[in-house]
């Protein structure tokens, strides 16, 4: 091999060695490091929100336990004015400063950790950071993590969201809140999330009662895969069909009273029939929502048995474009209860089997491509459509 060709050789293998590092480092990368002003504005703002009782020595104690995790030579003793480590036969000692900020004592004392410890010196920022504050941040169900660009949720209810994917049906039309015009004297309405799309349905809806005379039509309202949203958006919903109630409440860990979900004192659909279809990823707002419904306007629920996860994220969004979301708020139900833990059982249940459903299960008419869940609301409102309700029957066994 000449020298010009082996040089090429060394390049190309330079090169294939440094894009691999630069893939692997992104890969391995949850977050940008928040350094100390990141830390200190996290736990300033959960303070602000009442949302936890924290005090400095708390936030030490967690910081340095957290460095303990990965290298357990590592003691401490805190009083109201100091905090000492030791580590093996070396000791630092720490005065708590009240214009020293939470982040800057933090990292002073992972500074002084990494100089003496090989073990942390080899620990990334991330790690550590993520650690101290999975420790320091004990979120009402233990879930708390950072996502990178927030921007455009944060914008939702304050920054309040629960970050699940409601995108998850493949049916038609299934990534947007729409309303179609009433067909066989069903109205249908398909709401994926509880933020965007309200405007759309109520504009179709009302320009339906416009039409028709409104007790001539049922409601079928789809919420498959909602995962839910904005509590005040749901409130919007629900004062279509709901008159004067509280409809969804809430609870935190410190139990500071939080504002009701209260519908207005006149509404657009007070006699309608509603069915609401549901499914496996029904879950949080969107279950309130259907218990709501259900107890307080009679609605029957068709599907299979929602997920039973009732928990809001509050997003705080950090000065370098992260934001760090930490499970605060639980759902109640209209009565101030908690939702079920093993999810909402339909009325009438699909693609379930029978020891699964303490209620009916629709064995109607069955196609390779028609919505099941749906099949079995259209057969509900024909066959008890003119039937006073103490006398509707559940479905025969035969179908339907």
């Amino acid at each position: 091999m000449n020298y010009r060709a082996l040089k090429k050789q060394i390049i190309i293998i330079i090169l294939s060695f440094l894009l691999s590092f630069s893939i692997s480092a992104k890969d391995r990368q949850i977050y940008k490091p928040i350094g100390s002003q990141g830390l200190t504005e996290i736990f300033n703002k959960i303070e602000k929100e009442h949302l936890l009782p924290i005090d400095q020595s708390t936030i030490f104690k967690q910081g340095i336990a957290a460095l303990s995790n990965f290298d357990n030579d590592f003691k401490f003793t805190h009083t109201e004015s100091e905090i000492v480590i030791s580590y093996k036969n070396q000791q630092m000692k720490y005065n708590i400063d009240a214009s020293l900020s939470i982040g800057d004592l933090i990292y002073k004392i992972i500074n002084d950790a990494k100089s003496l410890s090989k073990l942390i010196s080899n620990i990334d920022l991330n790690t550590l950071e993520t650690s101290i504050i999975d420790r320091a941040v004990f979120s009402i169900d233990g879930r708390s993590y950072f996502q990178q660009d927030f921007r455009g949720t944060t914008q939702q209810e304050a920054g309040r969201d629960n970050f699940r994917n409601s995108k998850f049906h493949g049916i038609d039309e299934s990534n947007i809140t729409f309303a179609q015009e009433v067909k066989n004297d069903i109205l249908y309405i398909r709401i994926v999330d509880f933020y965007n799309g309200f405007e759309r349905v109520n504009e179709t809806i009302f320009s339906e009662k416009l039409k028709y005379n409104p007790t001539l039509f049922d409601i079928v309202i789809d919420i498959r895969g909602n995962t839910g949203g904005s509590l005040d958006v749901i409130g919007l919903y629900l004062d279509l069909f709901i008159t004067d109630s509280v409809v969804i409440q809430e609870s935190n860990r410190t139990q500071v009273p939080k504002p009701e979900i209260r519908t207005g004192t006149a509404t657009k659909f007070p006699k309608n029939r509603i069915i609401l279809l549901v499914d496996g990823q029904t879950s949080s707002g969107a279950e309130a929502f259907a218990l709501a419904l259900r107890d307080l306007r009679n609605a029957k629920i068709v599907g299979t048995r929602t997920l039973g996860d009732a928990f809001v994220l509050t997003v705080f969004p950090l000065h370098n474009g992260n934001a760090l979301a930490v499970t605060t708020y639980k759902i109640l139900d209209y009565k101030g209860d908690f939702l079920p833990n093993g999810g909402i059982n339909p009325d009438i249940c699909t693609n379930m089997l029978e020891s699964e459903c303490a209620k009916n299960i629709y064995t109607g008419p069955r196609g390779s491509n028609e919505d099941m869940d749906f099949l079995a609301a259209k057969n509900y409102l024909e066959r008890t459509r003119n039937v006073p309700t103490n006398q509707i029957q559940p479905p025969a066994e035969s179908g339907g």
